[in-house]
């Protein structure tokens, strides 16, 4: 009788505490919808808008981990101004993009917690240091009135700023889910990527549309196919090179071909010299990590760069180094990082606070002759430092010296392809503006998340562990067990 009531009594348990879970969502559903209908209601007058977040938020309810993975993945792939839906809120201009973070956050909240992953969880100190930067930039752009004498709409600066909002889902997402599974979905979107630009390129070829500018991908001749995402596609070509990749299909050349493919299709050698980079850091730096194969791999990665880069290989491409640097490409960027440096050193306020937002530069385009207003440059480093000055440069690097130093003295081989891509990143933003866009500064938090958490250690089911054992005793067989 008492192990029956000790049993019932364990039933309601079991009961309450999972309608204390459902009634928990659907506070956070209310709480959502709430917030989201009040405010659409309040500064729009629009009744079809007011539906669509109603219906979307009432999706991310019922279907959290496909809605937070559609919200990410539009973030990542939609190409800075092209984004489809623009609308005004409260006076401001908005896109989808401003909003998905949002969305996002709803469907991460509706998410059950991973019981197998377990470790500690990421800080309040870690968020602090992604968002230091943005933090600095949005007081540097309230306190400190914009200096310098061309400026322009600082909306883009606005935006670049409010998409480290994304931080709050991705943070409460790996806490959740844990980053091995964060960082399959951002390989999953890397490959989708690759996969826009292989079909762009195929209707281009086959003259089944015409060249073009659109949300997903740009067009404009065969050699020029540049999909939105290729940040990522950089991370998965590093991965693949490091044999460290979720594959596609469970086939690795398959996996490799669809990302040769997309770098032959967008002839991007910035991307090429940062992959060469990355691999080759993570096999000559990490001891551990080097194996006959893999040094091999990496010679012959090594000898046809070297074809390329000299001519030797598809001459008169644009993977031809010595080609484009004689070219009014090399020229241009050159032109770039002389008024940049010149607009930053004109006074040491400039220097160490920045011009401030929607600070711009006038450069002479090469090609046409005619003087540009340029709100940013090729070099990632140099717009951060136009902007919030070496204050703000330090504050970007600061994070990433921190996770690699962490990813460095680690022997997980997942650790050290997160540093290879990394470092991979850092050399093609020296040429590439791929970060300084929303999409771009989304995937470094993301992955500035996986540098600077703790380990992540699996749960061992102690009960198998224990049968087992007893099994082993016995003699009798039983199924070997696995890491949850």
């Amino acid at each position: 009788m008492q192990t029956q009531q000790i049993a019932r009594g364990r039933g309601v348990g079991r009961r309450v505490l999972e309608s204390v879970r459902v009634s928990q969502r659907a506070m956070f559903a209310a709480v959502a919808i709430v917030a989201v209908v009040g405010l659409a209601g309040v500064t729009v007058t629009s009744t079809p808008l007011i539906a669509v977040a109603v219906v979307a938020l009432a999706v991310a309810m019922f279907l959290p981990k496909p809605t937070f993975a559609v919200s990410l993945f539009w973030i990542f792939l939609v190409r800075p101004g092209y984004e489809l839906l623009h609308m005004t809120i409260g006076g401001v201009a908005v896109t989808e993009i401003d909003l998905l973070p949002v969305l996002a956050l709803a469907a991460v909240l509706a998410m059950p917690r991973n019981a197998k992953v377990s470790g500690k969880r990421v800080t309040v100190g870690t968020v602090a240091l992604i968002l230091a930067m943005p933090a600095w930039l949005t007081l540097r752009f309230i306190v400190v009135p914009p200096s310098g004498l061309l400026h322009v709409s600082p909306v883009v600066d606005y935006r670049n700023i409010t998409m480290f909002c994304v931080v709050v889902p991705i943070w409460i997402y790996i806490n959740k889910r844990g980053f091995a599974a964060l960082f399959r979905l951002l390989m999953a979107c890397a490959y989708l990527a690759c996969g826009i630009a292989i079909l762009a390129w195929v209707l281009l070829m086959s003259h089944l549309v015409a060249p073009a500018n659109t949300t997903l991908v740009y067009f404009h001749a065969i050699n020029d196919v540049r999909p939105g995402g290729e940040l990522l596609v950089l991370v998965l070509a590093v991965a693949l090179l490091v044999k460290r990749a979720p594959l596609l299909l469970g086939n690795r050349l398959l996996s490799m071909v669809v990302v040769a493919a997309e770098f032959a299709v967008s002839q991007t050698l910035s991307m090429v010299i940062a992959a060469v980079v990355g691999f080759v850091f993570f096999t000559v730096l990490f001891r551990g990590a080097r194996s006959t194969g893999r040094v091999l791999a990496a010679l012959v990665v090594l000898v046809l760069f070297g074809g390329v880069a000299v001519g030797g290989v598809a001459a008169g491409s644009r993977f031809d180094l010595g080609e484009r640097l004689g070219e009014s490409s090399a020229q241009y960027r050159a032109t770039e990082f002389s008024q940049l440096t010149a607009a930053v050193t004109q006074s040491p306020a400039n220097l160490v606070l920045g011009e401030g937002p929607g600070s711009a530069l006038a450069v002479k385009n090469v090609y046409s002759g005619v003087v540009e207003i340029k709100r940013d440059t090729h070099n990632t480093y140099g717009n951060i430092t136009l902007k919030g000055g070496l204050i703000a440069l330090a504050l970007f690097l600061l994070p990433l010296g921190i996770g690699l130093r962490r990813l460095l003295k680690t022997k997980n081989e997942d650790d050290l392809r997160l540093a290879a891509s990394l470092v991979a990143v850092a050399v093609l933003t020296v040429t590439v503006p791929f970060v300084w866009t929303a999409a771009g500064l989304s995937a470094l938090v993301a992955l500035l998340f996986g540098a600077l958490q703790p380990p992540e250690s699996p749960v061992i089911d102690t009960t198998r562990v224990a049968s087992r054992s007893a099994a082993l005793k016995r003699g009798s067989p039983m199924t070997p067990v696995t890491r949850a």
